[in-house]
């Protein structure tokens, strides 16, 4: 054979290859209870017929037990898949008239089945945008102060006082009474829910609930003796207009994130095309020089790329790294990830892998070549490592479906981290609006912490305690247009293996227990800085 044939040959050989794989693989999905897993495009009707019900029954049953990380979770704790899919179908049945159905009442059973009588305790996962009603502390008028005895520590009623708020919150004076209690009566009751809270001389405590229920009253046991007390919350969701932002002075820099996302409007050649991320990495290098104190206001922050977490923490606490160095940082929020992976996954998979074959032809030496930062030749590397430990399990499930937890090894040893110049105090700024990713950040500075030579304070409200759920997919119904979001992946880091994170669903919670209206004051009592109180007026109004 001559030479030359080689070069229509193998080309030809390929093209075949490749078109009989996606007929085998078009046939075997034939065969699968569900052809086409991901529904793209949903009819979204207002009645449905029984067929189209069940078929929808059929896609959510495919969904939880495929797709969903948590159903394992959900299953241990005694949820019953089959049982609560019959359910719908017999609650909705008892609307049917002459074969159909209203969509509605199917939505309406299963966010009940799915959400409200069942022990679902992952945050990111939501039906129709209906997810886990959110744990928080409701507040009480009362604080009490600590004595030590000589066999034991007691708690006394110090003293009873509302917060000074504003007029949108102005309805608690008026329809919440102020307690009224004699003083120096003595706390009986569980110590769990007395709250650390500072008053500028001494560590005082406040007596609080922290539930996921809605509560308006609460009994306390003081001198043995129940009484029943009002409690309030205050909705700390505040609206913004910055993604980020900053304030500084001589001794403090001030750091507020909305989110670890950054918008996607630049089309200056940034990390992920973000010029807004790169202007805060700037920031955090040159301001948080010589600085005593930086503070870190993540309330509400909801999440984003686990990456831009360590590339801040790299340039805050280094003038200089290389890649060991932030290797390090991001092993602490990477670490021991398990992925469920599916049918369904394999096939999204899959369809990326030709997308990679795609990029590397456009990557060829004879293609203009994209200019790339040294951070996303680090992101590219970590990800490549992921995603070839996960490409193993894609032909396996192509042909033989299952649902497996694949688990993704540590990407580097756990090495010394370089000292750094900076041994003042981060204080992290929370509330219950804070999840995924600003979550990690709490972790993530409790193990520098421990390695370097600073301190880390933690002031606010609990978190949303959205953290071993991750990755989250949108799917849909075919013909109601039931609208799950769930995550697709689980991972448990080592950085959540500390007393002060209570769990999923329950979040971190602070050394500091405030609200936003004596935030900005005890930061100002924490820290010694004559320009602090200047620079935090409108704090309470959540990021500067």
């Amino acid at each position: 054979m001559k030479k030359r044939h080689l070069f229509w040959i193998i080309p030809s050989s390929l093209i075949a290859f490749i078109f009989l794989l996606y007929v085998i693989l078009k046939l075997i999905s034939v065969f699968h209870p569900l052809s086409e897993p991901f529904v793209n495009r949903t009819k979204h009707k207002t009645t449905l017929t029984e067929k189209e019900l069940n078929r929808d029954l059929d896609y959510i049953k495919h969904y939880m037990s495929t797709c969903y990380a948590g159903y394992d979770d959900m299953v241990e704790k005694g949820f019953n898949l089959d049982s609560a899919i019959e359910n719908i179908y017999n609650n909705t049945k008892k609307e049917m008239h002459n074969g159909v159905v209203a969509s509605s009442v199917l939505i309406t059973n299963t966010i009940n089945e799915l959400i409200e009588k069942n022990p679902l305790i992952d945050s990111h996962f939501s039906i129709n945008g209906s997810g886990r009603y959110p744990y928080k502390l409701y507040f009480s008028d009362l604080y009490f102060e600590e004595k030590q005895t000589t066999t034991e520590t007691k708690y006394f009623l110090t003293k009873i006082q509302r917060e000074e708020i504003d007029k949108e919150e102005s309805f608690l004076k008026k329809k919440i009474p102020l307690t009224e209690l004699p003083l120096n009566l003595e706390y009986t009751g569980s110590t769990q829910n007395l709250y650390k809270w500072f008053d500028g001389n001494k560590i005082i405590y406040r007596y609080g609930v922290f539930t996921n229920k809605e509560i308006h009253f609460a009994y306390i046991n003081l001198n043995n003796n129940k009484e029943k007390i009002p409690v309030y919350y205050f909705d700390c969701l505040e609206a913004r207009t910055k993604n980020q932002n900053y304030k500084e002075t001589n001794k403090t820099l001030y750091l507020s994130l909305q989110n670890f996302t950054f918008d996607n409007g630049s089309d200056v050649h940034y990390f992920y095309g973000h010029k807004e991320f790169q202007n805060l990495l700037d920031i955090a290098k040159e301001k948080s020089k010589n600085k005593e104190n930086i503070i870190l206001d993540l309330r509400s922050n909801g999440g984003g790329e686990p990456i831009r977490l360590s590339l801040l923490f790299a340039n805050i606490l280094y003038d200089n790294y290389d890649f060991d160095t932030l290797n390090q940082i991001f092993l602490y929020d990477d670490e021991n990830s398990n992925d469920v992976v599916s049918s369904t996954i394999a096939k999204a998979r899959l369809h990326s892998i030709f997308y990679d074959i795609k990029d590397f032809f456009k990557k060829l030496k004879f293609r203009n070549k994209k200019e790339k930062f040294e951070y996303e030749e680090y992101s590219d590397s970590i990800y490549k490592k992921q995603n070839r430990i996960r490409n193993k399990q894609i032909l396996p499930q192509l042909f033989f479906p299952s649902r497996k937890m694949i688990t993704v090894e540590p990407q580097t040893e756990d090495k010394p981290l370089p000292p750094t110049n900076f041994s003042g105090t981060i204080y992290i700024l929370t509330d219950r609006y804070s999840a995924s990713c600003s979550e990690y950040t709490m972790g993530v500075a409790y193990k520098l912490a421990e390695k370097l030579d600073f301190n880390v304070v933690h002031l606010g409200e609990n978190s949303n305690g959205a953290v071993y759920y991750v990755n989250p997919r949108s799917f849909v119904t075919p013909y109601s247009g039931l609208w799950f979001y769930m995550p697709t992946k689980k991972k448990v880091p080592r950085i959540f293996d500390h007393p002060s994170f209570k769990g999923e669903g329950l979040g971190w919670h602070p050394e500091y227990w405030v609200t936003k209206y004596n935030l900005a004051n005890t930061l100002t009592n924490l820290i010694e800085d004559p320009e602090l109180p200047q620079m935090l007026v409108g704090l309470e109004k959540n990021h500067l």
